[in-house]
């Protein structure tokens, strides 16, 4: 990646299954699940789908939510690190999906 390039991510939203289970959230992520079936077929409990939602099958080995990945992308050395909102010119689903951008620093002089 060039110098002050940008990185851009999209990963699955854990902090919104999370409240929702916790049942402090909005109720959408659950009720997405049961209407657009999202999951596996196996899924009928809450703790089903948030299980799920953590591997996605063998697809997923990580479950982010905004400050782990954060994190991940300062200790992988990038900088100017933010949340983003979903862009239809490059991104492919939105609900649901955590947007991160970061910049690699420009190079030492």
């Amino acid at each position: 990646m060039e110098p002050n390039g940008l990185f851009r991510i999209g990963v699955p939203d854990t902090r919104w299954p999370l409240l929702d289970y916790a049942g402090v959230g909005d109720g959408r992520w659950l009720l997405a699940n049961e209407t657009e079936r999202w999951h596996a077929e196996w899924c009928k409990t809450p703790l089903d789908h948030i299980n799920y939602h953590f591997r996605q099958g063998t697809e997923h080995r990580y479950a982010y939510d905004f400050e782990t990945i954060a994190n991940a992308l300062r200790q992988a050395g990038f900088e100017q690190i933010n949340q983003s909102e979903f862009d239809p010119a490059f991104d492919g689903r939105e609900l649901g999906t955590l947007y991160v951008n970061a910049r690699k620093p420009q190079a030492a002089l």
